[in-house]
């Protein structure tokens, strides 16, 4: 992964939406499960495929509005 270590993530202080996609090779679940233990205060929404990405406008909005 070309990711930081944890101990770099754990150290961010950022509101962060993960929208991994399930069954994506190239980035698995479990990494995104990895960043969500890692970002206090992330949040963490699984997409069914990509189709359901477009979708995900409110849901950013209201995120990034919580987090003013």
């Amino acid at each position: 992964s070309d990711l930081p270590g944890a101990e770099e993530i754990a150290k961010l202080a950022l509101p962060t939406l993960i929208l991994p996609i399930a069954g994506d090779p190239g980035h698995p679940l479990s990494t995104a499960e990895r960043l969500q233990e890692l970002l206090a205060g992330s949040g963490l929404h699984v997409l069914r495929d990509t189709t359901e990405l477009a979708a995900q406008r409110e849901r950013v909005a209201r995120f990034v509005a919580r987090h003013r």
